[in-house]
C-alpha cells in the first residue's frame, strides 16, 4: 500500500508539473509565453498534434487566438529546459473577448508610439543637420576672423617685430610716401594681369634705389557680393603682388610690411558703374622712406 502511494503521488506530481494555467504575455511563432498566477514564466510551444478547446466558442477553435492577454489553461510535457510542449490548451471565450479588446486597444497605441519613435528620428536628423549647418559656419566665422586679424594685426618691420594697426599707423608716420603703384584685377580674379609683371619688377628697382625703403602691399576688392569673399579675395590679390615683387623684382621679406588685406575699405570708385568696379579691384604698392633718413 505504501508503495502504491507514492506511486501515486508521483503521478500527481508529474501532472501538476505538466499543466499550467496563466495569461499569455508574449506571442512566439510556434507557441507563446505565459505568465502564472505566481509570477513565473514558462514557453509554451504547440503542434500538429495539439488540440485547442474553447469554452462556449462558436465555431472551430485555432493557435491564431492565442493573443496576449489571453487566460490560457495548458496540459503537456515539459522537456529538460523548462519548455512545455501543449498537448491540449483551453480558453473561454469571455477570455478571448477581453484578450482581443486589448489587442484593440494596444495597437492604435502601439502605432502612435512607432510614429513619435519615427518623428523623433526624423528631428534629430533635422538636428544634426542643423548643427552641421552651425558647425561650417563658426569655422567660415573663424577663417575670416583670423583673415582679419592678419590683416588688423601684423606688419613686419625690418627687426622682424609684430604690431598692431595703432603701432602701424605710428610707424607710418615715420615713413614718407616716396611714389605708389596701382594693379588692377580682373572681376573675381587674384591673378596678376601679365602687362604688370614687368611694370612691377621696374618698380621694385625703382624701390630698392632708395636708401632705407620699406614697400607696402594693400590689396582691396569691389563691394559687390559677400563680404567674407571679398575680404579673401583682396589678401589674395596681395599676397599675388607681394610674390612678384620678391620673385622679378628682388624685394627681400625685411623690406616689406605683411600684405594687408583692405577688403572693400577705401573705395575709389562708385560700384555702381563697371568702371568704378574695376578700378575698385586693386593692389596699390607703395615705396616709403625712413623720414630721419630723408632729412
Amino acid at each position: 500500500m505504501l508503495a502504491t502511494a507514492l506511486l501515486i503521488g508521483s503521478a500527481s506530481r508529474a501532472i501538476a508539473a505538466d499543466h499550467v494555467i496563466g495569461i499569455i504575455t508574449e506571442r512566439l511563432d510556434t507557441g507563446f509565453v505565459v505568465q502564472k498566477l505566481d509570477g513565473a514564466t514558462v514557453t509554451v510551444s504547440f503542434t500538429e498534434a495539439t488540440k485547442f478547446k474553447a469554452e462556449r466558442l462558436r465555431g472551430r477553435p485555432s493557435s491564431s487566438q492565442l493573443v496576449p492577454g489571453l487566460h490560457v489553461s495548458v496540459t503537456g510535457t515539459l522537456d529538460g529546459e523548462g519548455r512545455l510542449t501543449a498537448k491540449e490548451i483551453k480558453y473561454d471565450v469571455a477570455d478571448l473577448r477581453i484578450a482581443n479588446a486589448i489587442q484593440a486597444g494596444l495597437t492604435p497605441t502601439e502605432q502612435r508610439v512607432q510614429k513619435n519613435a519615427s518623428d523623433i528620428q526624423g528631428q534629430q536628423k533635422t538636428l544634426a543637420v542643423q548643427q552641421q549647418a552651425i558647425d561650417a559656419q563658426v569655422v567660415g566665422l573663424s577663417m575670416q576672423s583670423a583673415r582679419l586679424d592678419d590683416a588688423d594685426l601684423k606688419i613686419v618691420a625690418t627687426s622682424g617685430a609684430v604690431t598692431s594697426t595703432n603701432d602701424r599707423i605710428g610707424r607710418l608716420d615715420q615713413y614718407a610716401v616716396v611714389d605708389s603703384f596701382t594693379v588692377q584685377f580682373p572681376n573675381a580674379r587674384a591673378t596678376v594681369p601679365t602687362k604688370y609683371l614687368s611694370q612691377l619688377a621696374d618698380f621694385a628697382a625703382k624701390a630698392k634705389a632708395v636708401p632705407g625703403y620699406m614697400v607696402q602691399v594693400q590689396g582691396y576688392a569691389s563691394a559687390i557680393g559677400a563680404s567674407g569673399f571679398n575680404q579673401e579675395l583682396s589678401q589674395q590679390r596681395a599676397d599675388a603682388v607681394t610674390a612678384v615683387l620678391q620673385q622679378r623684382g628682388g624685394i627681400p621679406s625685411s623690406n616689406l610690411f605683411v600684405p594687408a588685406a583692405m577688403g572693400v575699405t577705401e573705395q575709389v570708385s562708385d560700384n555702381h558703374t563697371r568702371q568704378g568696379q574695376a578700378e575698385n579691384r586693386r593692389v596699390v604698392v607703395t615705396i616709403l622712406q625712413n623720414r630721419g633718413i630723408a632729412q
